[in-house]
């Protein structure tokens, strides 16, 4: 998840009860602030900060295929989807709409 301050938005998480997930990183590999979602996955933050702002070219390697330069034009996202137990759907739902400071729109 892109947010204005990776560590911020760690910390909030931390605060209202996600749990923090880390993994084995390359000597050289970029430490990026994540929690524990549905299911166990991960859920990073990313910012524009020196250090996050670099993954991309730290973390992967570039695929050599032609690119058009024009963006996709993407602005926000509309919605998240994720499978969950029914019984599960009211936690997970106000997991979400806390950690990421979510509203309904109609």
């Amino acid at each position: 998840m892109k947010v204005d301050d990776a560590q911020a938005a760690l910390s909030r998480a931390k605060r209202l009860g996600a749990v923090t997930f880390s993994e084995p990183r390359r000597e050289e590999g970029v430490t990026v602030p994540a929690i524990q979602g549905v299911g166990n996955s991960a859920i990073y933050f990313l910012d524009d900060s020196a250090v996050l702002a670099s993954v991309w070219d730290q973390e992967f390697v570039s695929a050599k295929i032609a690119r058009s330069s024009e963006t996709a034009g993407l602005t926000r996202i509309d919605h998240l989807a994720q499978t969950t137990r029914y019984d599960e759907m009211l936690t997970w739902l106000l997991f979400y709409t806390s950690i990421f400071d979510t509203k309904r729109t109609l």
